[in-house]
């Protein structure tokens, strides 16, 4: 039992009453019961965040949040069989492998809860429900990650980043000779390998795994080799990398046309939604104008043209800091130097900016045509093939020694045009008349031109076999103009032509006018024809278009100077009429 509070011994005059007292003291003991619960609350709190600052770091991977970009990615993965995403620097690259690879050999992604009820839900602790991996592929599994080397790459760069969001206390690792934790085995019987692209190529060809991320351009045996490993399990390819060089992924994945491949373009730096935030916030402070956002898609104002300046224009970042300091008060320059953006703009070369700010390969930093936009000018060929009323007309790339590149065109009646078949053929003469007189004959192509290169006319002086023959030009008009189809020399007009191809594949109105059929050798095959050179065709180093990848790209430029145009059937039939004629009378001569 508590003791009762003493009595006071002073009198009424000299100090409290026995009551005020027993109150004071009664209140004293309450504060002290509220102070002790208040340090007990605050020691639990305290805690519940070392234990939540635990959880946060034994499993990072739960707290994952992919920027727009990298969700993207992962949608992808699930998709198709190989993506490739060509990344600038500073988007988050490493970390995002690191959990996409955490996700493949879990099974799981720990940071996309889902309902019970999700197709394929994996069930994690006692009450969560998450995604199944974007491989797709129940544990346990065999995944390689690849890199440049041992030491500096994946050794202080990939392995770091790979422990710091992989869940703690689930693996266990193995070092090689260069110290490098190299082999991880997982409880759940998944295992992750390491290794360099420097290796013996058999250590890539003997492999039979189910995932396998490159982080750095592989060479192209190392793919071959590892593709044939995966592809039995149906496994995944994913390659986010910086395209400075292995030019190979170029050609025979990214412009391939393959159905199992996906990529992931236009990125840029600014994708970074933490640096771009960061940025954003430090010139909303400077007081630029535009709205407060972590999406560079959604910039305006003032600040929107800083970073364009940043990332078009070649300078190291120079126009971009002097805008600021034109418009910005002279208190707020000291905060220039916190941009992230442009330092990176001034510490990048120059001939590495295309790659480390666009993702783009250095081969088609110069592309000529930049605005082919395959989901958007490849279409299907129309049910039940060309209509009879389109105006056919081929454009011929003669060659002495090499295949011939033949094009046919089409024009409908809203004088739109479309690339409708082609031919890389090596031939005589006489078969090229031959495959063009079976397109009308046989299909009932409405084709009344054909267009040469001018080095046609003469050729014959060229060719030691053809003693006492025509010229191949000649050749070729006599068969055609027998079967109604007049062959004329074609312009080299090139500047103009390729300025034509642009403003036909942007469109009055921003409405395409020029199409390719998803039939083209070029679309399905990844063979040379128009969609194959369009994707290829550069500028050379002192600003010349390169004489390669050219030749059907010469025919497209060429036919767009043709002037051709949809005609009504008895004007067509005239015109046809007239242009067998001669020149002379079409002129009214």
């Amino acid at each position: 039992m508590a003791k009762k509070p003493a009595k006071s011994s002073k009198g009424k005059k000299g100090g409290t009453n026995g009551l005020g007292d027993i109150k004071e003291s009664v209140a004293i003991t309450q504060l002290e019961r509220e102070e002790k619960e208040l340090s007990r609350l605050l020691a639990l709190d305290l805690e519940q965040a070392r234990l939540e600052e635990s959880i946060t770091k034994n499993d990072l991977w739960t707290y994952y949040n992919p920027f727009r970009w990298q969700e993207r990615l992962i949608r992808k993965t699930r998709e198709k069989l190989v993506v490739i995403a060509p990344s600038p620097n500073k988007i988050g690259k490493t970390a995002t492998v690191a959990c996409i690879i955490a996700s493949w050999v879990m099974g799981y992604e720990s940071w996309n809860e889902v309902d019970i009820d999700y197709p394929g839900a994996v069930k994690v602790g006692k009450k969560r429900y998450c995604k199944p991996s974007s491989l797709e592929i129940k544990p346990p599994v065999k995944i390689r990650l690849t890199g440049e080397d041992w030491n500096h790459h994946l050794g202080q760069t990939v392995v770091p980043e790979l422990k710091k969001w992989f869940p703690v206390d689930a693996y266990d690792t193995k070092r090689n000779t260069n110290g490098v934790e190299y082999f991880w085995t997982f409880k759940n019987g998944s295992t992750l390998e390491l290794l360099t692209h420097g290796m013996d190529d058999d250590l890539y060809e003997s492999w039979f795994g189910h995932g396998w991320i490159p982080d750095e351009p592989p060479p192209e045996k190392k793919f071959t080799g590892m593709a044939r490993g995966l592809f039995g399990n149906r496994g995944k390819i994913l390659i986010p990398t910086t395209p400075l060089k292995e030019s190979w992924i170029l050609d025979n994945l990214i412009l391939s046309n393959r159905s199992d491949v996906a990529v992931i373009d236009d990125l840029c730096c600014l994708d970074n939604e933490i640096f771009y935030d960061h940025d954003d916030e430090i010139l909303t402070g400077m007081g630029l104008s535009g709205v407060r956002t972590k999406f560079w898609k959604d910039a305006d104002g003032q600040k929107k043209h800083f970073f364009d300046l940043i990332m078009y224009k070649d300078d190291k970042g120079v126009e971009a800091e002097k805008y600021l300091r034109e418009n910005i008060e002279e208190k707020e320059t000291d905060k220039i130097m916190e941009l992230y953006f442009l330092k990176f703009a001034k510490d990048t070369p120059l001939d590495e900016k295309p790659s480390r700010f666009f993702g783009m390969f250095k081969r088609l930093v110069g592309l000529v045509i930049k605005s082919f936009d395959k989901d958007k000018h490849i279409i299907p060929e129309p049910e039940g093939g060309i209509p009879t009323d389109w105006v056919v007309t081929v454009c011929i790339d003669l060659h002495l020694n090499k295949p011939h590149a033949i094009s046919f065109y089409g024009c409908d009646k809203h004088n739109r045009h479309y690339c409708i078949d082609e031919y890389w053929v090596n031939c005589p003469p006489e078969e090229i008349a031959d495959i063009i007189i079976r397109k009308k004959s046989l299909l009932g192509w409405n084709i009344q031109n054909a267009y040469i290169d001018p080095l046609s006319k003469g050729d014959d002086k060229f060719m030691s076999n053809r003693a006492d023959v025509e010229d191949s030009f000649t050749i070729i008009s006599n068969k055609l103009t027998g079967e109604g189809v007049y062959l004329q020399s074609a312009s080299k007009d090139k500047e103009s032509g390729m300025r034509n191809i642009r403003t036909w594949l942007e469109g009055p109105n921003k409405l395409p006018i020029l199409f390719f059929f998803d039939t083209l050798q070029s679309v399905k095959e990844n063979t040379r024809g128009v969609v194959f050179d369009i994707q290829r065709l550069c500028f050379d180093d002192n600003g010349k278009i390169e004489k390669i990848n050219d030749d059907f790209m010469e025919n497209l430029y060429r036919y767009t100077l043709t002037g051709t145009e949809y005609l009504e059937e008895n004007t067509t039939n005239k015109l046809n009429e007239y242009a067998m004629a001669g020149t002379e009378e079409w002129l009214g001569a």
